[in-house]
């Protein structure tokens, strides 16, 4: 819009939903970086807490399958071992007497069952030389005895190596078994020489086991098939490379335990491409985060060693792309929402539109009065009050209901603010507000103006965007809570599918039977699944598994049908999304599964028992906007940087298209009396001819160019130049009659270059004009057409004069030259913008626009 454009109701509009999009932008940015920021942290932290709860479980598994090793010795030592004694070794061949003469038992676990770690499948006993004496197993038979002298667990030990953990030295390693060919975890540990004792039948055996070690397999609970929720994980890796050393020699970073097992073997450094830090880090023995490309996918990792194993490091680790996702959808969602908003909107404003052109209403309410002061007043306390609700819906209003009233109250603060003012302007107004207009406070006019427009601003934008976040975070992250609690279940039944595998009573193979009583089977399975070595869950937002039936406390979720309408209509972006995107009723159309919430804030996944296998009730903490960490005070924070924000750039546009600001360049300036104390170069408009333009002709500072008496000689500025130079030494220079041949394009230019080399000789110009500068035209003569040819024969140059010309004017200052004895004129410039005294040459308080200072002059 030019400045001579007529201001429109539609241009009115156009700004101002231009204005409410940037606001809601800008708050958007904010709340996304803070939040977003926030949510790594506390995902961060919960890493740091699944790295604790690993390195505990584990070190206490540890304890007890060290503490059992000699729990067997005892049994071996006693009058009454466990199990049944195998009745021969039919694996052995018949011409190995060695192997055919030993003897093993087996079914042990139906004696052990109750001890401190039946969770084993293997005990073996070996010589000074690394022969397997015996064996002990929970199945039905022991495997071949061998030797096993080149393995690590046996040489370590027997040459003084030790892992120390719970102030007991062992050995512990993964290995792939010579026996079954599978990959299987073993402890060993030094045993003082013990008798072996005999059979059922009292035979004693004779030898002794001097300085041997017992070993067992252990199911290693801790690290092996875990239940930990998607897109979490752990490593324990080897930095070393030759930690155990039986295979993969000088490879480090070799994995030894992960969370999943896809991969049989990895090096871990070469999947995350050699990452400095990381290698930096481990080198270092640190511990600490670290940012690697994994698989190609961004990880956040905590790496941390592993008390006792000192070429053994603890990694943790997170998909970063979860969450990317979550926070996608919520700004999808948001923008979802804010579409609908803005229709709502835009609707209701072309049918006012529409009203308007048909009735050919007028318009100039919208325009600044400070007759309007009281109006101003009055909506700004509206609005504010307006303001305050709108926070405590963020607050404390969720879903739907969010949406709703935030929609009503935005809509409640435009008719506030557009129908006072128009119906402000058409009524007459109170006493209090003349003599606040006659006052002139600048509140009134301008910032009362703007910080009404801030308002509407903040209720129209900033706190809708908020709003709408809010509720967007708010379902996002309950569908990822949805989700990974979903993941947990069917982790926690795949685990008990496993372990009922292990320990049925019936199994599939009934030559492998391990139980006597199949209530023992029972017992065993259910202290088995109760025993949670194996499940991380509690990290994630304070996950819990429940032992009752949370109906009886917690009512069903509650669903938004609004919500449930806006969610439908995201995008879908990768797998989490199409997850996360059949998650969004409260009940499984199978019933397999629903949520209940309660008042506490958990959100509680119910599973049936179905097909044998438990219930599972899992409650997690929901994550909401307002809620800790992200406390309302930093979020507060947040929303007053963005009011700053909102309050430059509404004041800025304010004041630009109803000319609030245009007294700094408009103010009528009158020329200094003492000509002596000029100092900057002056643009003087004349009214006439007047004894101040002849005070300037007459004073001796300044050098005097007179433009109409110059300009007829070819080369005029050349020679004007030279006289400057050659005769006039001063650095003050008055060039009078600038208008001659005003509209004539090549005189213009000349009078350009001379301005221009005046002003790059660093002198004091002082135009005098009876034109103001928009008047000069560089480009085409009097007539319209393009000038060809300028009095002294140069070419017409058009081309960038204009843009010259506004350069070189905006180092001058414009000023007005009135006559002395307008008395008139004087008293009504006086009366309408009383003099500065501190800047008599100023009207500082006085807004002159265009048609007013040509009908003063």
């Amino acid at each position: 819009m030019g400045p001579k454009d007529r201001l429109r109701l539609a241009d009115a509009y156009f700004v101002a939903f231009a204005l409410l999009v940037v606001s809601a932008i800008l708050t958007l940015l904010v709340l996304y970086g803070f939040t977003y920021r926030r949510s790594e942290h506390e995902l961060d932290d919960q890493l740091k807490n699944l790295s604790k709860d690993i390195s505990i479980n584990f070190s206490d598994e540890v304890k007890k399958a060290t503490e059992e090793i000699d729990k067997l010795n005892q049994y071996l030592n006693s009058n009454n071992p466990p199990g049944t004694e195998e009745a021969s070794n039919k694996r052995a061949s018949a011409k190995d007497s060695a192997k055919r003469a030993v003897k093993g038992r087996v079914n042990i676990l139906n004696t052990i069952k109750n001890d401190l770690y039946p969770y084993f499948t293997r005990a073996v006993w070996i010589d000074d030389k690394g022969q397997m004496k015996l064996q002990w197993t929970v199945e039905r038979s022991t495997a071949d005895n061998i030797n096993v002298a080149n393995r690590d667990y046996f040489k370590n030990l027997k040459a003084g190596n030790f892992r120390e953990l719970n102030n007991s030295r062992f050995w512990l390693e993964p290995l792939t078994s010579k026996l079954s060919g599978t990959k299987v975890v073993v402890i060993s540990k030094l045993t003082d020489s013990n008798e072996q004792k005999t059979d059922n039948k009292g035979e004693k055996e004779a030898g002794k086991i001097d300085n041997s070690l017992t070993t067992i397999v252990p199911n290693m609970l801790s690290l092996v098939d875990t239940v930990v929720p998607e897109g979490f994980g752990y490593r324990i890796i080897d930095s070393s490379g030759n930690d155990p050393g039986d295979e993969d020699q000088d490879n480090p970073g070799k994995v030894l335990f992960q969370s999943s097992e896809t991969q049989q073997s990895e090096n871990y450094f070469h999947e995350c491409d050699n990452n400095h830090s990381l290698r930096s880090l481990i080198f270092a023995h640190g511990s600490d985060f670290v940012n690697v490309n994994y698989g190609g996918i961004d990880h956040e990792l905590y790496v941390t060693p592993m008390q006792g194993f000192p070429n053994w490091y603890l990694i943790v680790f997170r998909n970063k792309q979860m969450l990317r996702t979550v926070y996608l959808q919520t700004l999808a969602l948001t923008a979802i929402i804010f579409l609908f908003y803005l229709l709502i909107l835009l609707v209701v404003f072309s049918i006012l539109y529409l009203i308007k052109i048909n009735t050919r209403g007028h318009t100039e309410w919208i325009w600044p009065s400070e007759k309007m002061s009281d109006v101003y007043y009055k909506t700004f306390f509206v609005n504010l009050i307006l303001c305050i609700l709108g926070i405590v819906v963020v607050f404390l209003a969720d879903r739907g209901w969010a949406i709703l009233l935030i929609g009503a109250i935005a809509f409640t603060g435009i008719l506030t603010l557009g129908l006072g003012l128009k119906i402000g302007k058409s009524i007459k107004l109170p006493s209090r507000t003349e003599r606040v207009s006659r006052s002139e406070t600048r509140f009134v006019k301008r910032n009362g103006y703007v910080w009404n427009m801030v308002l509407l601003l903040v209720l129209t934008g900033m706190l809708p965007a908020v709003a709408f976040f809010n509720v967007s975070y708010n379902q996002e992250m309950r569908l990822f809570v949805k989700q990974e609690q979903i993941n947990i279940a069917n982790g926690l039944q795949e685990r008990e599918a496993r372990v009922k595998k292990q320990y049925a009573a019936d199994r599939a193979d009934s030559v492998n039977t391990l139980w006597y009583n199949p209530k023992d089977a029972e017992d065993f399975i259910n202290k088995r699944l109760d025993k949670t070595w194996d499940v991380y869950d509690s990290f994630f937002f304070g996950t819990n598994r429940l032992s009752f039936d949370p109906k009886s406390s917690k009512e069903e979720e509650p669903l938004s049908p609004l919500m449930t309408f806006f969610t439908s209509e995201v995008p879908i972006f990768n797998q989490t999304s199409v997850e996360q995107g059949g998650l969004a009723t409260s009940q499984a159309a199978d019933n397999s599964w629903d949520w209940l919430e309660g008042a506490d804030g958990l959100l509680t996944l119910h599973k049936p028992a179905h097909y044998g296998n438990r219930e599972v009730n899992i409650s997690t903490h929901l994550q909401r906007l307002s809620a800790s960490p992200l406390s309302p005070i930093s979020l507060m924070l947040c929303l007053l940087i963005v009011l700053a924000i909102i309050f430059c750039l509404a004041r800025f546009v304010v004041r630009r298209i109803f000319l609030l600001g245009v007294d700094e360049g408009l103010s009528i300036f009158r020329v200094p009396k003492e000509k002596d104390t000029i100092k900057q170069s002056h643009f003087v408009i004349q009214s006439s001819l007047s004894a101040e333009r002849e005070g300037f002709l007459k004073a001796d500072e300044f050098y005097h160019i007179d433009i109409a008496a110059e300009s007829h000689a070819e080369g005029w500025v050349e020679i004007v130049g030279s006289k400057i130079k050659d005769d006039a030494p001063t650095s003050k220079i008055v060039v009078d009659h600038f208008e001659y041949r005003l509209n004539h394009p090549g005189m213009n230019r000349q009078k350009l270059k001379l301005v221009k080399q005046l002003l790059d000789a660093n002198k004091t110009v002082v135009i005098m004009s009876s034109s103001e500068p928009a008047a000069y035209s560089f480009g085409k003569a009097a007539n319209g057409k393009a000038a060809k040819q300028d009095d002294n024969g140069s070419k017409a140059q058009p081309n960038g004069s204009d843009a010259q010309w506004a350069e070189i004017i905006s180092r001058f200052r414009k000023a007005y030259l009135f006559e002395r004895e307008c008395e008139k004129l004087d008293k009504a410039i006086d009366a309408k913008y009383p003099p500065d005294n501190n800047r008599p040459d100023t009207r500082p308080g006085g807004i002159v626009l265009p048609e007013d200072l040509g009908r003063l002059l």
